[in-house]
């Protein structure tokens, strides 16, 4: 293959993934749009899910010295770079497959608490996406009692939050989430996680390796629905500036 054959595959791969990205983030917002406040929202799947996602501040010790907080403070609000954990945990009686895209959303999305008590969808910077080359498909399995746990921060650039800096020249609306964190707060989260999946077989234990493409890892009755489940967290409010 000579070499513009390789640049264009090349250049037409990262679109796709670009693509199937922003329909991914754009399907989740919508569906939580649909999401009345304080309610779980789960699919037609059958079975005593359990489900839990519990939004936290990050315990583990940071240095105000510390690199990743440094660059983390000198492009964005304080609040940004305050250290988060998300965990999903199964207290249920059934292993839970769920589906992800390596250029899918990365965490979750999230929600703020207005001063009179509203809640508003956190703004996402979807007009400056950032651009996934390498789009890969997984599957994983929450067993009864697992649970997984994602450290990170709302300025992380995976979860397009725009929370950086306005730089002069740029549209004001590529920043919403900048606007959002820059006033004096206090700024109070909770977080939404769209399970893409499925009741397991009972095939499925902790030592299965798992295909993508495996629709028999569904258990008999159940299948793969992009919204199998929707979870809301508890709420957690942000210190203004980052620990020390």
């Amino acid at each position: 293959m000579g070499y513009r054959s390789r640049v264009i595959l090349t250049i037409l791969s990262s679109l796709a993934a670009y693509l199937l990205s922003a329909l991914t983030v754009a399907a989740q917002s919508a569906q939580r749009k649909d999401a009345p406040a304080g309610i779980e929202r789960q699919g037609q799947a059958s079975g005593d899910h359990g489900l839990v996602l519990i939004l936290g501040l990050d315990t583990t010790p940071e240095s105000t010295e510390s690199p990743a907080l440094k660059t983390c403070l000198a492009h964005n609000p304080p609040p940004a770079c305050v250290p988060l954990t998300l965990t999903i945990k199964n207290e249920g009686k059934e292993t839970i497959l769920s589906w992800f895209h390596t250029c899918g959303q990365a965490v979750a999305l999230f929600d703020l608490r207005q001063p009179d008590g509203t809640w508003m969808a956190f703004p996402m910077d979807l007009a400056n996406m950032w651009a996934c080359s390498s789009n890969m498909m997984g599957v994983e399995s929450l067993l009864p009692g697992a649970s997984r746990t994602s450290r990170f921060r709302l300025a992380d650039e995976s979860l397009m939050l725009g929370t950086s800096f306005p730089r002069t020249g740029d549209p004001e609306a590529w920043h919403r989430g900048y606007a959002v964190l820059g006033g004096p707060g206090p700024y109070t989260l909770r977080a939404h996680w769209n399970v893409d999946g499925c009741t397991a077989s009972e095939k499925v234990d902790r030592d299965s390796q798992l295909d993508p493409s495996g629709a028999p890892l569904c258990a008999k009755g159940s299948e793969r629905q992009p919204h199998f489940l929707v979870i809301q967290s508890n709420e957690v409010t942000l210190p203004s500036a980052s620990r020390n």
